[in-house]
């Protein structure tokens, strides 16, 4: 047996032996949920003594009063629409906050007052908040503009545990008037939470771990905790995140015109954030203003990327690059699992499978192609392997339950330890390690994996760390779990900047991780994690992204084609039609499947998958004005109807669709052999959506079947919408970089539309710094169509141009055209009506730099 295979068989096993020694998750009943599931039994009860309620410049402070403990009560304002109640001990018990994933910028409100005082309760004010506090027993009522919204503790079942039976904290919220639950991922579950209250079922879980081709429609953990929920209706949305790291378990009560939730973690303190709306995306934003927007990707991140696990040597690397150029494939990146380092020690290569990295990046950097390498967070116990001889003589590695051993467990490398990312001097040498040479290329980025963390052959902790491990300054691991891959990735993104320096000099960089908590979009995209090649894992990938992007986690994806399993052809064709219109595009598959790289199928299927990948890579510039703007707003980059259209009862419960930004609304086939979808096209009768593949009309008019067939799947274009493209097939994004532009121009019933266009270098920090950037508005009204600066100071001498415009669905036969504004460097331009209808204006060459306007006479 050669070398490869050996290798090849030794990943194998060490999967089989991970799967094998975990047979099941942990059940409420065998956590601290078991006790606290069951408040207010057992447990003392809280009252609010309104002697002590008072009104500061720092917000509402009070005590709750209990037979056994005191607590101080604060209740806060932030920028005028987030209500923030936080409770603590006093004196305080020493616990671990989550503070460092909230953003510094949001504003405190000093303008409580109060309104009301009776014997039960005292109402104060902030703007349009209103907030009843009641005394015995002790609740909170807010309301928004005199409606009320949302109920703290409405069944007094508040946990706050000091003694011996734990630390546990607890709280349960209440939604007046909603109709569905959103939100608490990572699990495999559709958009619309389920009750969990009855039938015996199991709390959602918020538990970081290795989950493996995990159970669908579950509320098991997975490998990303998000505690934000939304309370969504026709008429009112409201959002709570509960910032907590430690292992949480969430109950959801779905009553006919009310949401209930209770919150209940292992430890750490009660910190509770609302979002009060009124609308899900305004709900959304607020979410964001707290814990931050994902950065500008670079271009080719945007791209699609080509992953197994793994590929082994450097020249099958290279040959992967050459056989989708050959097949005029596009591509932009191919990614490294752990093989192509030197006996699984991260920042090191392997001298024989990879004996010149720098060669290999140089050459990919030739085609315009990315290398993404695997850095996980455990580092193999080996004396004289530089890394963790400087963890160990540093003490950076995380510590055993007496506080003064390194932790030693099971990881691919064997005996490993793990980087402790609380210690600041740890994470500083963390972030140094990607400056090492062999990282410094520009072209080279970074896959964070088993950072839950996942520890083999520890099944009596569900293979992740014991919760009494020991970060420094003696935090407790359970009580920042769910949060170590965030400050892995938040780490390994600094890192990748301070390579170069400064931003100055950088470009930005590119982090998939794995694990992920509240926040984690600021550094990182993430995935559904190993799935597996069927129709099920395909049509549960949409809901799950759809989550995590209203979780504030729009850079999602799934591996295309599933990761482990071998999907049928009819299969692998959908799954790249569907994952084309997810933000992270991305085929992987493990290393016992078969090879499945798109060049190796026939030639109708090769054409399809090129199809779906000449289709993303036209609608680049839509989904790169999209993530610029969701840097500003918030708004995620995909959205499920209800988002848009959210007074449509209809669509409450609509998630095997995906609306890109506010204009494409797609209809991915999940199900095989299949000739016709229905399709849920919101917006009544007067909302027009076009097909613009097959120039075909539609009206929102709810649910409308769709025939579909192998080659094709419903794209539809709103009818109001400007949609910028570059439909010149390449073989990766920068190829397309001064390919000109395609203005599609989806006119409405009132013959009229709008758009937006972003602009930049692609890969620089130089928009930042410098307001190199283009951001540019076009409306159509009155058969004119004009662009104009929506940021004026802002300017970009190196963009593409306008070539051609395309009018769908035109009132009025026009002839020619009058240009003001803009240079047109072409003599004569052209006006031509196609037999679908659509009016097209080509030969053009404007300047996006200058605002023009065009007649159509």
């Amino acid at each position: 047996m050669d070398f490869v295979k050996i290798l090849k068989l030794s990943l194998l096993l060490y999967c089989l032996l991970f799967i094998i020694n975990v047979n099941s998750w942990k059940k409420c009943s065998e956590t601290f949920c078991k006790r606290v599931r069951n408040s207010p039994a057992n447990y003392p009860r809280y009252y609010l003594d309104l002697d002590t309620v008072v009104v500061s410049s720092k917000g509402v402070d009070g005590y709750l009063l209990s037979d056994s403990q005191n607590l101080h009560l604060r209740l806060s304002m932030y920028s005028q629409t987030i209500v923030n109640l936080f409770v603590y001990n006093r004196p305080n018990m020493r616990r671990h906050t989550s503070e460092e994933v909230l953003l510094n910028s949001t504003n405190v409100s000093e303008s409580w007052k109060i309104l009301k005082v009776t014997s039960s309760s005292i109402t104060v004010e902030n703007g349009n908040i209103s907030a009843v506090l009641f005394g015995k027993p002790f609740k909170i009522e807010l309301s928004i503009n005199g409606k009320l919204t949302s109920i703290i503790n409405p069944q007094d079942r508040l946990v706050v545990e000091t003694g011996s039976q734990g630390r546990a904290v607890a709280i349960d919220v209440s939604f007046p008037g909603a109709q569905r639950a959103f939100g608490i991922p990572q699990h495999a579950e559709n958009l619309a939470l389920r009750t969990t209250t009855i039938d015996n079922r199991d709390p959602y879980r918020l538990y970081n771990v290795d989950n493996g081709r995990y159970n669908l429609g579950s509320t098991e953990a997975l490998y990303g905790s998000v505690p934000v929920l939304y309370a969504h209706g026709i008429k009112h949305s409201t959002g709570v995140f509960w910032s907590n790291t430690a292992q949480t378990w969430v109950d959801i009560t779905i009553f006919p015109n009310q949401v209930s939730a209770f919150f209940m973690s292992e430890s750490g303190f009660f910190d509770l954030f609302v979002y009060t709306g009124p609308t899900l995306a305004q709900v959304v934003q607020q979410y964001a203003s707290s814990t931050g927007t994902a950065p500008l990707p670079q271009y080719f991140a945007l791209g699609y990327h080509q992953s197994r696990n793994s590929y082994m040597t450097q020249p099958e690397v290279v040959e992967v690059v050459e056989q989708f150029d050959k097949n005029e494939l596009s591509l932009d990146s191919v990614w490294l699992g752990i093989n192509y380092t030197d006996n699984k020690k991260y920042f090191t290569w392997d001298p024989i499978r990879f004996p010149d990295p720098i060669g290999l990046q140089r050459q990919l950097n030739y085609t315009n192609r990315k290398l993404i390498a695997i850095i996980d967070p455990h580092f193999k116990r080996e004396t004289g392997y530089f890394v963790h001889d400087n963890a160990t003589r540093n003490k950076y590695y995380i510590k055993d339950y007496y506080g003064s051993n390194d932790y030693v467990g099971k990881g691919w490398p064997g005996d490993s330890s793990w980087i402790d990312f609380k210690n600041d001097n740890a994470r500083n040498y963390y972030k140094s390690l990607f400056s090492i040479y062999y990282f410094r290329a520009k072209n080279v980025h970074i896959w964070n994996e088993m950072n839950e963390p996942t520890v083999f052959n520890n099944p009596n902790y569900e293979n992740t760390f014991n919760g009494d491990l020991r970060h420094v300054a003696g935090i407790i691991h359970r009580d920042v779990h769910n949060a170590y891959g965030y400050e892995q990735s938040m780490s390994t993104f600094q890192g990748l900047i301070d390579r170069y320096g400064s931003e100055e000099d950088a470009v930005r960089p590119f982090v998939l991780s794995r694990s992920h908590y509240a926040g984690s979009q600021r550094f990182a995209a993430i995935w559904t994690g190993d799935n597996y090649a069927s129709w099920d894992y395909l049509e549960f990938s949409i809901p799950m992204c759809l989550t995590s992007a209203l979780a504030g986690i729009s850079f999602c994806g799934a591996d295309v084609g599933g990761f482990a399993g071998i999907p049928d052809d009819e299969l692998y064709q959908r799954w790249y039609q569907a994952g084309a219109w997810l933000p992270f595009f991305r085929g992987n598959s493990a290393a016992d499947a078969p090879r499945r790289e798109p060049y190796l199928y026939s030639e109708g299927v090769k054409s399809r998958v090129r199809a779906a990948l000449n289709e993303r890579y036209a609608h680049l510039p839509y989904w790169y004005t999209l993530f610029w703007e969701h840097t500003r707003n918030g708004d995620p980059v995909i959205r499920p109807i209800t988002y848009q259209y959210p007074d449509e009862e209809d669509a409450l419960d609509v998630d095997n669709q995906i609306l890109v930004g506010n204009s494409i609304l797609v209809i991915p086939v999940t199900q095989k052999r299949t000739s016709i979808v229905s399709a849920y096209l919101p917006g009544s009768e007067s909302e027009i959506w076009y097909d613009v593949n097959r120039h075909i009309i539609y009206h929102g008019l709810g649910l409308t079947p769709i025939y579909v067939n192998l080659d094709l799947i419903p794209v539809l274009y709103r009818g109001g919408s400007i949609i910028p493209r570059k439909d010149k097939p390449r073989p990766s994004t920068a190829a397309t970089k001064y390919d000109n532009y395609t203005l599609y121009v989806c006119l409405d019933i009132n013959d009229e539309a709008a758009g937006s266009l972003y602009v930049d270098d692609y890969e620089t920090y130089r928009y930042k710094l410098r307001k190199e950037y283009l951001y540019l508005g076009f409306q159509y009204k009155n058969n004119t169509l004009t662009s104009y600066k929506i940021d004026e100071d802002a300017n970009y001498n190196d963009a593409a141009q306008i070539e051609k415009i395309i009018v769908l669905n035109p009132s009025a036969p026009a002839i020619s055209i009058r240009l003001n504004g803009a240079d047109q460097k072409k003599d004569e331009t052209k006006v031509t009506y196609g037999e679908d209808g659509t009016l097209s204006v080509s030969n053009l060459l404007l300047n996006l730099q200058k605002p023009f306007t065009i007649e159509f006479l």
